[in-house]
C-alpha cells in the first residue's frame, strides 16, 4: 500500500481539452478528448485511507462457551483465513474515523473489533507520518 500511494503521489497528469459542445447531448467520442502534454497536474491525495483485515481464531467451535477464547491474527494468509472463525477488513481515514467495517463469519467479542480498529488507525498515523517526513 505505501508503495502504491508513494507512486500515486508522484504521478503527474496531462490537461484534458474536451472538443464536444456543452450542448450536444451524443455521446462523446475517444476522439473528442485531447490530452495537452504541455501542462501536467500532480495528483493530489486529500486523505489516504488505510485498509487493514484480520482473522479471528476460536479455539472452539461452540460460540456460546465462555472458556473459549479468541486470537486476533493481523494480515493472516489464505491458509490462515481457511481455519478463523471471522474475517474482518477495516478502513480507517482521517481523524481516526472509521470509513468501513466488513466482518465475514462469527465474532463474539466487540473489545476485538475495537482492538482492530486501534491498530488500523495506528498504523494509517504512522503512514501519514512517513509522507510527511519524506516530502
Amino acid at each position: 500500500m505505501c508503495a502504491i500511494v508513494t507512486a500515486l503521489a508522484d504521478t503527474k497528469l496531462p490537461s484534458i481539452v474536451l472538443n464536444h459542445a456543452t450542448e450536444d447531448e451524443s455521446a462523446i467520442e475517444k476522439s473528442q478528448i485531447l490530452a495537452d502534454n504541455r501542462i501536467m497536474h500532480g495528483l493530489k491525495l486529500e486523505e489516504p485511507l488505510m485498509c487493514c483485515s484480520f482473522g479471528v481464531f476460536a479455539d472452539s467451535d461452540d460460540v456460546t462457551s465462555s472458556s473459549s477464547s479468541e486470537v486476533l491474527l493481523f494480515a493472516p494468509s489464505w491458509e490462515v483465513i481457511a481455519v478463523c472463525r471471522a474475517t474482518c477488513s477495516v478502513i480507517v481515514g482521517a481523524e481516526d474515523k472509521v470509513v468501513m467495517v466488513r466482518e465475514r463469519g462469527r465474532m463474539t467479542n466487540f473489545k476485538k473489533l475495537q482492538q482492530m480498529c486501534k491498530i488500523t488507525a495506528d498504523r494509517r498515523q504512522k503512514f501519514v507520518n512517513s509522507l510527511k517526513s519524506s516530502a
